[in-house]
């Protein structure tokens, strides 16, 4: 069999919403193409419309060895590596608030780490120069884990695989 490398590509195939998507254990396992039901993917209430549409990347966790050889390295070499696909996970009224909430607190505490920063040096005491970087750390930290709805554990031309579901929206859906 030839592949014209010429000819246009196929057109993705559409599916209903719930259509090829399966639950494995604790891991929400998804098709490429397809799309994820209308409901909470935490709690399985109704969720919010319209529901906005996420890249979710992934690369093998060896990769991470590259940090303590340069960390410009690792980033460079994790760009060009990863897994990307895009997924719509919905949210109900109260987790896309406390998503918010978890996005303003790593903001503020972000902007507020590098105005502590300055002061602390300022004033030259030990413990005002340690908090600025210490807020900013924390609350990036608290804001990125905080915020996230789901994460990808696999990516593969044929799969994607997600952590952070709630059993309720898990137990909603086929599998084992």
């Amino acid at each position: 069999m030839s592949i014209n490398p010429y000819a246009p590509p196929l057109a993705p195939v559409e599916m209903e919403p719930g259509q090829g998507c399966w639950r494995e254990g604790k891991e929400l396992v998804m098709q490429p193409g397809s799309a994820l039901p209308h409901r909470c993917v935490k709690c399985n209430d109704a969720a919010l419309e319209p529901i906005p549409s996420r890249w979710v990347s992934w690369h093998h966790p060896g990769w991470y060895c590259l940090i303590l050889l340069n960390i410009v390295i690792y980033a460079i070499v994790a760009m060009v590596i990863r897994e990307r696909k895009k997924i719509a996970p919905g949210l109900c009224s109260r987790h896309r608030r406390l998503r918010q909430i978890f996005l303003s607190i790593g903001w503020i505490g972000f902007f507020l780490g590098f105005v502590l920063v300055p002061i602390g040096v300022s004033e030259d005491i030990v413990g005002l120069i340690l908090l600025g970087p210490l807020v900013l750390v924390v609350s990036l930290l608290v804001g990125i884990v905080g915020s996230r709805i789901v994460h990808p554990v696999r990516i593969s031309d044929d799969q994607i695989r997600l952590r952070g579901c709630g059993t309720a929206f898990l137990d909603s859906l086929q599998g084992y």
